[in-house]
């Protein structure tokens, strides 16, 4: 599916447009993607002993954040909103895999709000990064004259269940929460990938992106 098209840029061309784009997280499925039961036990910890389970459920977020930061890749499913300043096809959305788009907002010449037909466009996951398409019949709107007044909502992650990670990656992960539990205030302040083991960079290599 391909389409071109460079729209009401307020920069006067697409190549002018402000890069990168920003991603804020909004929301994240509160599961984890360890259970606190699967780090303990990899961790050689008695399910009876619970002073460290606060410290072990924070070292879950940690390994799943630094996870993301090292394959470009979202672990669990989250919903983003990232904004553009002209229409662009297709519009391409750097946090991956993409699961849907939510919705497509922006400000008219009027700068009143208005909402894209889901109708208009598709959205696909492609490799590496999703993309949306706009239908060949979709009359791209004038847009408010000042930056950022396309919002775009959408979905992306791996899993939305602990219970849904396949093993490798879980392996990855119990191997990355015990190095950091091993040795905690141990890594350099450098280099965030100094808290990833050889171990877990194995197991996540797989889903690494190189390039932004």
């Amino acid at each position: 599916m391909e389409c071109r098209y460079y729209g009401n840029c307020i920069y006067g061309r697409a190549a002018a447009c402000p890069s990168p784009f920003r991603y804020i997280l909004v929301s994240r499925v509160a599961a984890l993607p360890l259970s606190l039961a699967e780090a303990k036990k990899q961790l050689n910890i008695d399910s009876d002993f619970t002073d460290d389970d606060d410290y072990i459920t924070a070292l879950i977020g940690a390994a799943a954040d630094a996870f993301e930061g090292y394959t470009n890749t979202t672990l669990m499913e989250s919903t983003y909103t990232t904004n553009r300043t002209c229409w662009t096809c297709p519009m391409e959305l750097k946090r991956r895999p993409l699961i849907s788009v939510t919705s497509i907002k922006y400000n008219d010449e009027d700068d009143v709000d208005q909402t894209v037909d889901s109708a208009d466009y598709k959205a696909i996951s492609e490799y590496p990064f999703g993309r949306i398409y706009f239908k060949d019949t979709f009359d791209y709107p004038t847009l408010a004259n000042y930056p950022s007044q396309i919002t775009i909502t959408f979905k992306a992650g791996l899993y939305s269940a602990t219970a849904d990670v396949v093993p490798s990656l879980k392996q990855g992960l119990l191997e990355h929460v015990a190095y950091l539990y091993a040795n905690r205030g141990d890594c350099s302040n450098e280099n965030a990938n100094d808290s990833l083991s050889v171990a877990s960079k194995r197991f996540y290599n797989p889903y690494r992106i190189y390039e932004l």
